[in-house]
C-alpha cells in the first residue's frame, strides 16, 4: 500500500501504480515514445529551448471542483522546485530554472515559473531538451494548495484535492481504493469505475 500521496514520493514503485491516475502531469507518455497533453493543450519553444511556453487545456477541474489553472499548476511545479532545491535534488530539469537561486519558500514567485490567465512559462538557464518528456513525470504531477504548506512545501495529508480522474475512496492499513470522479480526461472509451 502506499505510505504517502505527495508526488515528491514517487520513486517508491508503489506509488507509480497509485498516483498516476489521482495526479495528472502537463503531459503524458501513456504510449511510449508519444507524449501528449494532459493538462496541457500545447506547447512550444524559443529558438534555443531556454523558454518553454505550455498552453493549458480550459475548464479543468479539481476534485473539489476548484478550477485547474495556469497559477495552481505554476505554484504546484514552484513548490517542486523548492523542495528539490532544499534536498539539493538533481532531477535534470527543474534546478535548471533561471532564477533558483532566489526561491526561498515553496511559493514564492520567481522568473524560473511565471503564468497568465492561459499559459505557464518556464525559463531555463541553458538549453533543456524533452521538456514535455520529462514533465510526464509523477513527480511533477499537479496538486492543489490544500495539499501542502506554502511555505515549506510539507504535505498535508488531509482531505487531498485531486487533479486526475480518480480520488482515493478507501485507505487504511488493508484497503487502498479508488474511483473514477472524471471520465472526460481518460481516452479509454468503457473506464474503469473502481479499483
Amino acid at each position: 500500500l502506499p505510505y504517502s500521496l505527495d508526488p515528491l514520493e514517487y520513486d517508491a514503485y508503489i506509488h507509480h501504480l497509485t498516483n498516476r491516475s489521482l495526479f495528472s502531469c502537463l503531459t503524458s507518455e501513456y504510449k511510449l515514445g508519444e507524449v501528449s497533453g494532459e493538462v496541457a493543450e500545447s506547447w512550444g519553444h524559443n529558438l534555443d529551448k531556454t523558454k518553454w511556453t505550455f498552453k493549458l487545456k480550459h475548464n479543468l477541474k479539481f476534485s473539489n471542483g476548484d478550477d485547474l489553472t495556469p497559477e495552481i499548476v505554476g505554484k504546484s511545479l514552484t513548490r517542486a522546485a523548492y523542495i528539490m532545491k532544499t534536498k539539493d535534488s538533481r532531477s535534470s530539469l527543474l534546478e535548471n530554472l533561471i532564477d533558483l537561486e532566489s526561491l526561498n519558500n515553496a511559493s514564492a514567485k520567481f522568473n524560473g515559473i511565471r503564468w497568465d490567465d492561459h499559459n505557464l512559462y518556464l525559463s531555463f538557464r541553458n538549453p533543456q531538451e524533452q521538456v514535455p518528456l520529462r514533465l510526464s513525470f509523477g513527480l511533477y504531477a499537479i496538486i492543489h494548495p490544500n495539499n501542502y504548506s506554502s511555505i515549506n512545501g510539507e504535505w498535508i495529508s488531509n482531505s487531498i484535492v485531486f487533479s486526475g480522474p480518480y480520488k482515493v475512496e478507501k485507505w487504511d492499513d488493508l484497503n487502498f481504493k479508488i474511483r473514477l470522479w472524471d471520465n472526460k480526461r481518460l481516452t479509454l472509451k468503457r473506464p474503469i469505475e473502481a479499483v
